[in-house]
């Protein structure tokens, strides 16, 4: 009986124990499912070989190795950089000394905290090997977006020491410089240009063959080139290349010719022109009519072509032509600007100005960063990693529960064997711990996942894009992060992405980009699945452009929209004035007819609902048609991140109102592509990434009225808020009217109508959230009886009689102490004087 008994408390032990077992093994089941990043990626400390030393307190810069290595660093333009800008950098190293093996490193300070002295940077480096007695040269494009009194550069060996160091003092200048490059043989010729002023802040950088920008990006630096005297065969394929896109995507071009005329328009074979000899010309007057003083007649060239304008002449004989190029111009002079007896007038800057004035774009430099930093918050939004995978292992970790608790126990109970349970619960754990882990390693959350979103502006008639590109990393593990991509990523240092911390560090490096035929970029310390931001910025050829001919007719919308592009849109939406326009898709090379019926939700909408219709086609939101099935999880994520890209947009848009009273109407183009900027693999930790795209080209262009046989505009114009009264809400579009007064107060809207234009009809009406808010009712004035009329819902014809000399049309509103409401949209209907 005993026996028994003992037999009985046996089997019970050997259950609880086996149910223990079972436990542990279904936690290590799960193991390889949660903590995959040990199996998939290596873990890299950081060393002195992935960081430079820290820079010196100012005053205490030392060279360090300067006896066996020499430097001459070039950095920017006249070792000048513009802030915010890709600067170019070459570094000439001799070495003195023994064979080096290792990088050479430029330190980019990303961030900095000027109240507690704290800082991040970027480490920029390439691999370098300089034998004993060699010199060679090394080249690098940065992103300087900080103001540094000198740059930190450093040759660190294969065992992490810093050999050599230097400290090049630089000149930072404001984002807002306007620089122009001049190109001559002969600069000594030309010295004079440098007292050109085309802003407060101009800079003039006087440039050769090696000097001469090889890429758009640097390129981009400057608003006007100047080429006199310079043979342009010379220039390399990359130079002119750089120099045609810079001209088609809006530089200013200006070529001084003469009897030099074949010499600097041998390389520029995007400049179409027909030389005919030269001849001498006397009596010259300034464009502005001032008599100017020549100590000789001026050689000019007879320069024709088709497309260019007459800028400035002389008794009939052109003196410079202007010829536009893509969305730029090429301003020809037709005599040699650095040859006398041009070179040696009193007057020859103010001149030169003058006829350069309105050609060139000054960017907004803060608009540009800021999108920048909200297109990155952008990328930080991934799409739903596709979960069947992860439910077929937890499928399988269930099916092992099931088998190793109840079944396994009903099963040695029954045969009385429960012992056995010492060895079918580790055999059967082994057998589905295999399972597992073959499952996790092919998974979806095995490999990091890369998540980009760009901006591509494209000017009217340019082929070439300006791209802002933004990408989101992050891996499973915890450790160093390493991302890997077979073609250059022109990687720009962020300006926002640090703080101080307490930590009582002067200062920590934010990541590291090792450039050459490709691109490497570390990050240090991660957590797993924290998320690491690289931005950059490039130029794309398209190939084309896209072009809008569409106008409102009354209550609708229609024309025509081709891209001219090589890139397929899988959605479009185009904006004209306030009213959103989905055109769904749009492949390259097509055009789409439009044929849109307005409605006043459209018109009236805020800007919220205007994009939430715009994107779903209804008043549901993208969350509600992607909970009810109307579209998949993974075509709602596209639809937000489209809404959202447009947002950042509108964020910065300052062109939101009405542009009528220059008679002209602003329509916006967006397309959405999912074509990858850099198309090459990338790899995370060794590993190929799994990376979404998400690519808006944006374009913005007018339509000018006074050229249109007729049109009909719905009620979109608004009044001019010039008036403190008077406001303009953007985001939620409508004109806010306000009397802050304590006492009763007339204010009057101005709707300006432009010029060249007819004016048959103007009508009026107010919007759904119009609160009456006065003590009479509105009224217009009629200019040709000299009186107001009561304000009523019909038109007002004719239009000219409502319109003075200014051409305003007047509303008057009678508003009650302290009171709000909304201004009136205005509906026009005309022709154009011009058409």
């Amino acid at each position: 009986m005993k026996y028994y008994q003992k037999q009985k408390l046996k089997q019970k032990i050997f259950a609880v124990i086996a149910l223990v077992i079972a436990l542990i093994m279904v936690l290590s089941l799960l193991t390889p499912v949660f903590a995959a990043a040990p199996n998939t990626q290596t873990v890299t400390a950081v060393t002195n070989t992935d960081v430079a030393e820290p820079t010196a307190e100012p005053g205490q810069e030392k060279t360090i190795g300067g006896e066996h290595f020499s430097l001459d660093l070039q950095m920017g333009f006249d070792n000048s950089y513009i802030v915010e800008k890709v600067t170019p950098m070459t570094a000439t190293l001799t070495n003195n000394g023994e064979a080096f093996r290792g990088e050479f490193q430029v330190k980019v300070y990303t961030y900095e905290n000027t109240d507690s002295g704290f800082q991040k940077y970027a480490l920029y480096s390439q691999k370098l090997e300089l034998p004993e007695g060699a010199t060679k040269q090394v080249s690098m494009e940065l992103g300087l977006n900080t103001v540094r009194r000198n740059m930190e550069v450093s040759l660190v060996d294969e065992g992490g020491n810093v050999v050599f160091q230097k400290y090049v003092p630089v000149d930072a200048l404001s984002p807002e410089t306007v620089a122009v490059g001049v190109l001559s043989e002969q600069p000594a010729q030309v010295q004079y240009l440098a007292g050109m002023n085309l802003s407060e802040k101009t800079s003039v950088f006087f440039l050769d063959r090696d000097t001469f920008p090889e890429s758009q990006s640097v390129m981009e630096n400057f608003a006007v080139l100047i080429i006199d005297d310079f043979d342009t065969a010379t220039l390399g394929d990359a130079q002119k290349k750089a120099l045609k896109n810079w001209v088609d995507n809006g530089g200013l071009l200006v070529l001084g010719t003469g009897v030099q005329a074949q010499k600097v328009l041998s390389g520029l074979d995007f400049v179409d022109v027909s030389l005919n000899g030269t001849q001498s010309v006397s009596g010259i007057s300034a464009p502005d009519g001032t008599a100017l003083s020549l100590s000789a007649p001026l050689t000019v060239a007879g320069i024709s072509a088709e497309k260019a304008s007459v800028k400035w002449e002389a008794n009939g004989t052109p003196l410079t032509s202007l010829m536009p190029y893509g969305s730029g111009y090429v301003l020809m002079h037709h005599f040699a600007l650095g040859l006398a007896p041009f070179a040696n007038m009193p007057q020859q800057t103010d001149v030169l100005e003058g006829l350069c004035s309105g050609l060139y774009d000054i960017g907004e430099e803060s608009a540009r960063v800021e999108i920048a930093n909200q297109l990155r918050y952008a990328a930080n939004n991934f799409p739903s990693v596709a979960g069947s995978s992860m439910v077929v292992i937890f499928l399988v970790v269930g099916i092992y529960i099931v088998l190793a608790g109840p079944v396994m126990y009903i099963v040695l109970k029954k045969k009385d064997r429960r012992e056995l349970g010492w060895i079918t619960i580790p055999v059967l754990s082994v057998v589905f711990l295999g399972v597992v882990f073959v499952l996790a390693g092919r998974s979806t959350y095995h490999n990091g996942l890369i998540s980009t979103k760009a901006i591509v502006e494209m000017e009217q008639d340019s082929s070439i894009g300006e791209a802002q590109i933004a990408m989101a990393v992050k891996v499973p593990g915890s450790g160093d992060v390493n991302l890997q991509s077979e073609l250059p990523i022109p990687v720009q240092p962020q300006v926002d992405n640090g703080w101080y911390d307490g930590n009582g560090k002067a200062e920590e490096i934010d990541y590291k980009v090792t450039t050459g035929d490709g691109t490497n970029i570390t990050f240090y310390n991660n957590m797993a699945w924290e998320t690491n931001n690289v931005s950059a910025s490039t130029t794309l050829e398209l190939g084309g452009s896209v072009t809008s001919n569409v106008a409102f007719d009354g209550e609708k919308v229609v024309g025509t929209v081709t891209n001219g592009t090589s890139v397929n849109f899988m959605d479009a939406y185009l904006k004209l004035d306030y009213v959103y326009i989905p055109l769904g898709e749009l492949p390259a090379g097509e055009t789409m007819e439009v044929s849109y019926d307005l409605s006043t939700e459209n018109i009236n909408a805020r800007y919220g609902e205007r994009l939430t219709n715009l994107v779903t086609g209804d008043g549901t939101t993208v969350w509600d048609q992607v909970q009810n099935g109307t579209i998949t999880e993974e075509r709602g994520y596209t639809l937000r991140r489209e809404q959202e890209l447009m947002e950042i947009l509108h964020n910065w848009d300052t062109t939101e109102q009405s542009q009528w009273e220059n008679s002209q109407i602003t329509y916006e183009f967006f397309g959405f592509s999912d074509m990858p900027i850099f198309d090459s693999v990338k790899y995370l930790n060794g590993k190929p990434a799994r990376e979404n795209y998400l690519t808006m080209f944006h374009t913005v262009d007018t339509k000018d009225l006074s050229r249109e046989k007729s049109f009909d505009l719905p009620f979109t114009v608004l009044p001019e808020t010039t008036d403190q009264a008077v406001n303009y809400d953007n985001w939620n579009n409508f004109c806010e009217v306000n009397n802050y007064m304590d006492t009763e107060q007339e204010v009057i809207l101005r709707y300006a109508v432009g010029e060249g234009v007819r004016i048959d009809e103007i009508q009026f009406a107010f919007d759904e959230s119009y609160g009456s808010g006065m003590y009479a009712d509105p009224q217009v004035y009629n200019v040709k009886t000299g009186q107001w009329e009561d304000f009523v819902e019909t038109s007002y014809t004719p239009g000219e009689d409502y319109i003075n000399e200014e051409r305003v049309v007047q509303f008057k509103m009678y508003l009650e102490p302290g009171v709000y409401t909304h201004a009136p949209r205005m509906r026009v209907k005309g022709g154009g004087l011009y058409a």
